[in-house]
């Protein structure tokens, strides 16, 4: 077979599962969130618009670094390039923390600013972004999408990790106890 027409054949991905770009595409629905897996290493979050379309809160080279970051509109494929990528809307982590999925209406009022839309959705800005603050640990890409997406803005790869850095105190805490002599 040399192609495949994309009309004629299409997987679509579930929720959860890792995939390419493009099977993610042609199974997102508008406000999505993606998982966006950096080698292992940390996840990208952004939250998908439309067409291929999303918007997502990073650090530019030459514009931004340090607190800062832009929220801007790019499409999944320049931003996923090779990496693996997921829809993840966190639906079990929103629960346990009480929260509930914003209205479309209450999603759109929180990314306007850069994500303009028509009625099908199809009028997205290029270029445009807005600087907001940024911090790893606390205003960082998984935050901003989950807070345009519940209301409240969380980021559970940060609390995994500071769950482990307070393990590794608590253990190194009580071995050093247990080596104390009086």
């Amino acid at each position: 077979m040399t192609g495949v027409d994309s009309q004629e054949y299409t997987v679509l991905v579930s929720e959860g599962e890792w995939s390419d770009w493009e099977s993610v595409v042609r199974s997102a629905k508008i406000f999505d969130l993606i998982e966006i897996d950096r080698n292992g290493v940390y996840q990208h979050w952004v939250m998908y618009l439309s067409k291929g379309f999303i918007v997502h809160v990073t650090q530019v080279d030459g514009r931004t670094e340090g607190d800062k970051a832009e929220k801007r509109v790019d499409t999944l494929k320049a931003i996923a390039r090779e990496d693996k990528c997921r829809i993840n809307n966190l639906r079990d982590a929103a629960k346990a923390k009480g929260l509930d999925v914003n209205s479309n209406y209450e999603i759109y009022k929180l990314i306007e600013d850069v994500a303009g839309f028509d009625h099908e959705l199809v009028n997205l800005p290029k270029n445009h972004y807005k600087i907001m603050p940024y911090n790893v640990y606390s205003n960082n890409c998984e935050y901003y999408a989950t807070e345009w997406k519940y209301g409240k803005g969380f980021s559970l790869q940060v609390e995994k990790r500071i769950k482990k850095i307070l393990l590794v105190a608590m253990v190194i805490c009580d071995n050093g106890a247990n080596r104390v002599t009086f």
